[in-house]
């Protein structure tokens, strides 16, 4: 009698679109090229008119900043600028660029890219983009540790409840995978950066010329330097000084400054 062979081929499992992975696996260069782009592309086309008039994409308090950067430059206090009530140290970071060798015309640019008019909202591109890779990371490890916290099983559980709780398990294992048949997910990594670094709100602040990236960074540099400290059990003043550079930023800070140093 003839028998019949079964072929024992798998199939393979399909493959992620080639820019889902792309998106995926380079969210933090996607994200500050995306940035940069509308930094320098919006202002053109709607400030100068270009493409709606009379529509301003940057915003007002960014003019602010530069004038303030201006009196930095010429040697005067950033306060003499009309409405300047931020920190010194953001008009000094936007007085990088500046040429300060004085002649008889002022100062001069030293590039048209790295003059006030770019060099702030630069700054505040990288800045919002770093922020967002940090709550990526952040993120990432957390699941990791909540997954490897769920894998270890408890003694102190009963035969009977380890029984219920697998049979609780399997099936919701099975609702999901037929909820994922029908809708595809999108994978963790993309989502982490769906949070921030795609987040089309930030993307907007930051490249209008608002210093809100600075203000949020901040906050961010703080939380991971005090995970760090209490993991490792070292404790040193370099820990502090993010908090204390947001201090410069917004007082707020220093109002919850105590949420830091309680157990």
């Amino acid at each position: 009698p003839s028998t019949i062979t079964m072929s024992t081929t798998k199939f393979a499992k399909p493959q992620r679109h080639f820019s889902i992975a792309l998106l995926e696996e380079h969210s933090f260069v996607i994200g500050l090229t995306v940035r940069l782009i509308l930094m320098y592309a919006l202002p053109r086309l709607m400030d100068d008119g270009l493409l709606l008039q009379g529509v301003r994409y940057t915003d007002i308090d960014y003019d602010v900043f530069t004038d303030a950067a201006e009196h930095i430059a010429h040697g005067r206090s950033p306060y003499a600028r009309h409405t300047y009530r931020y920190t010194p140290f953001l008009a000094k970071f936007l007085a990088l660029p500046l040429d300060h060798k004085l002649d008889g015309n002022g100062f001069s640019f030293q590039s048209s890219l790295l003059s006030t008019k770019y060099f702030g909202k630069f700054l505040f591109c990288i800045a919002d983009a770093i922020c967002g890779y940090i709550i990526a990371l952040l993120r990432r490890r957390q699941r990791a540790s909540s997954s490897s916290d769920t894998q270890q099983p408890s003694q102190t559980q009963q035969p009977l409840q380890k029984q219920q709780q697998k049979s609780k398990q399997k099936q919701q294992n099975r609702i999901l995978k037929k909820i994922q048949e029908l809708i595809p997910t999108p994978s963790a990594k993309l989502v982490d950066a769906l949070w921030w670094l795609y987040n089309p709100l930030p993307i907007n602040i930051c490249t209008r010329g608002s210093a809100e990236s600075l203000v949020v960074l901040l906050p961010v540099l703080i939380t991971v330097a005090l995970v760090n400290m209490y993991q490792k059990k070292k404790y040193h003043y370099l820990h502090l000084k993010p908090h204390a550079s947001k201090g410069h930023f917004q007082s707020a800070s220093v109002r919850v400054s105590r949420a830091f140093f309680t157990e």
